[in-house]
């Protein structure tokens, strides 16, 4: 069986100063890492995570499975501390896809004024 590579985007709605540090902890401790490996390591922005199914021995090909475990990790993760230091309440929405390929190489001429930001 083929291995399966899926890209999480986890957005935390009101979190505290150290959310996402803890975030990027628990979601490492389950093989979801901020680098990617490609021609070179590249680091991914905050919230952003990889996995590959071939790193993860706990997951299989089965989107379902992974959607599963993020979105369970997700939700301990907020039912732990559900309001932050401000009284206001927590939450989080995500983005999971499972992929084989993807990327971009912008030619030498690119104007980098058409390039939205």
């Amino acid at each position: 069986m083929a291995n399966s590579t899926f890209i999480l985007r986890a957005e935390l709605i009101n979190p505290d100063n150290d959310d996402y540090t803890l975030l990027h902890e628990k979601l490492a401790a389950v093989s979801f890492f901020r680098v990617m490996a490609g021609e070179h390591w590249l680091d991914l922005p905050t919230g952003t995570y990889v996995t590959n199914t071939s790193n993860n021995l706990n997951l299989t090909q089965d989107a379902e499975q992974v959607e599963n475990q993020v979105a369970g990790l997700l939700f301990n993760f907020i039912a732990q501390k559900p309001l932050n230091n401000h009284g206001l309440t927590k939450d989080y929405c995500y983005i999971l896809s499972k992929f084989d390929f993807g990327g971009y190489k912008l030619n030498d001429n690119t104007d980098p004024s058409k390039i939205p930001s």
